[in-house]
């Protein structure tokens, strides 16, 4: 199953990326458990150090032909020779590496034909380079590997979700709230996103003092999407609130990034292969910006590439709520069939554990596994009525749930050959979640940073004083269980926020 982001070029200045910034950038994509990066059509044909690092790491590359969202004069003979020339170029210097394994004719323009430009399925105005130009020299020059004429294509709309890979952008660009992601039925989604704010260093790096609130030129010039931070504000107060400050602001875009981006591949890895693949839009950025991309300009991870190294890892615990309660699945990458130690927690949001089951299980090799269900009333024995406003027909309703399910989080964690996978639920939005201020310990032993919570943490971002790399951040906390996180380097002084801390009740 592919599994990764889409790739962009990594400066304005090309000249400025290095060898090793490449070999860099890869490393990256592979340690957050990426096997696939889409070369985006609206960018460049890479530099040959990319495709060396990607053929040494393993990463898969979907090659777009340099083709994006517009239409082209191929109606002329000039130009058809040069797209004939180029493409053969671009065959030659690039055929013999063995990561490119699709060669794709354009990046969503036969889409904007059918639904953008009213045009349908034209002769011309670029489709005869993408269906009789582009296909041909393939076959000549590169007889092995597939070639497909657009990203998304299939179908009468080439954007169905029925056919061949499609294009996300209902969820975000559309304004639908993220659960749209959980009725998507797509057979391979190759680019889909959700934005968040970079790094706050890389916000310091871009503002002056005076820049420093949510909505100031500046701020809104470093998003260079039509209502961009609007956006971001909308998403993040549906999901989680207000923020108390800009620092809070850059958190909980973070969060709110990994969290919607979580939902769409969780979702579709449990449909297996229904879905063949997800490649979310966008692994990196050409300058320093908020927007889509897991790591900033300055290769800081955001929260989305921490929680890439989750959702893409090689067994996924994934909990879903239907039939009354929660059912847990084990998704399996593996080539082999697994045994797995599953231990299912309980937990109050006040820290109280509620329940917990522990049993044994055999993971399918390729495959997903339902492992596990839990009715509501053995979820939460005891029912507390308690009216919560739901999303009903163009107006709100008041519905009867129980507080006690409400005020739970449900822990999963899977052993597999010694190595610990874990996921968590909770049943309502972060925003309407009474959540515990944690009792968050931290001590720095050397270069490691050593956390535990006395009650369930969401959101835990660990902040430290010199710009050092950490292994992970963003985390979920378990009440009671131990999370080290290796630091390159001296993390000087360390300040820790969650949820809780980050979100104004007002």
């Amino acid at each position: 199953m592919q599994k990764g982001a889409d790739w962009i070029p990594a400066d304005n200045f090309l000249s400025r990326i290095t060898k090793d910034d490449y070999y860099e950038f890869v490393r990256l994509a592979k340690d957050a458990n990426m096997n696939m990066l889409r070369v985006w059509g609206g960018g460049i044909y890479e530099d040959e150090a990319f495709y060396d690092a990607c053929d040494e790491m393993g990463i898969m590359v979907w090659q777009d032909f340099m083709y994006a969202c517009a239409q082209y004069p191929d109606q002329l003979e000039w130009f058809q020779q040069l797209a004939a020339s180029e493409a053969q170029e671009v065959l030659f210097r690039l055929r013999n590496h063995p990561s490119i394994v699709l060669w794709c004719g354009n990046n969503e323009n036969n889409m904007g034909f059918y639904s953008w430009w009213g045009n349908g399925d034209p002769k011309y105005l670029g489709n005869y380079v993408y269906k009789e130009i582009l296909p041909q020299i393939c076959r000549r020059y590169d007889p092995s590997r597939p070639y497909w004429v657009s990203s998304p294509y299939g179908g009468v709309d080439p954007n169905s979700e029925s056919e061949g890979d499609r294009h996300q952008w209902d969820v975000w660009s559309g304004w639908a709230d993220v659960k749209a992601y959980l009725a998507d039925k797509s057979r391979f989604v190759s680019e889909f996103g959700f934005q968040s704010m970079p790094d706050w260093k890389t916000v310091l790096s871009y503002t002056k003092e005076d820049d420093r609130y949510i909505l100031s030129p500046v701020m809104i010039s470093h998003n260079k999407q039509i209502d961009g931070m609007e956006r971001l504000i909308r998403y993040m107060v549906s999901e989680l609130g207000f923020p108390k400050d800009l620092k809070s602001f850059v958190y909980l875009t973070q969060f709110n990034q990994a969290e919607a981006i979580k939902k769409g591949v969780e979702h579709w890895r449990a449909r297996k292969f229904m879905t063949a693949g997800t490649l979310y839009w966008q692994f990196n950025d050409c300058w320093p910006v908020a927007s889509w991309s897991c790591i900033d300009y300055y290769k800081r991870k955001k929260a989305l590439y921490y929680y890439s190294g989750r959702f893409f890892a090689s067994v996924l615990p994934y909990i879903v709520e239907e039939d009354g309660g929660i059912t847990i699945y084990g998704i399996s990458d593996l080539q082999q069939d697994a045994e797995a130690h599953v231990e299912v927690l309980c937990y109050s949001l006040d820290g109280e554990k509620l329940w917990e089951r522990k049993f044994n299980t055999r993971l399918i090799a390729n495959d997903v596994v339902k492992i596990a269900h839990y009715d509501e009333r053995e979820i939460a024995e005891e029912y507390v009525p308690y009216v919560v406003p739901v999303d009903a027909s163009h107006c709100t309703l008041p519905v009867e749930r129980n507080w006690k399910l409400l005020n739970s989080v449900v822990y999963v964690r899977m052993t597999v050959d010694e190595k610990i996978y874990d996921n968590y639920y909770v049943f309502d939005k972060f925003r309407n979640l009474k959540l515990t201020k944690p009792n968050i310990t931290c001590y720095v032993e050397g270069n490691d940073i050593n956390l535990s919570t006395d009650v369930p943490a969401f959101g835990v971002f660990v902040d430290t004083e010199n710009d050092v790399d950490l292994s992970d951040n963003c985390l979920n906390m378990i009440p009671g269980e131990k999370y080290t996180l290796k630091c390159s380097d001296n993390p000087g002084d360390v300040k820790i926020y969650d949820l809780s801390s980050l979100i104004l009740k007002i």
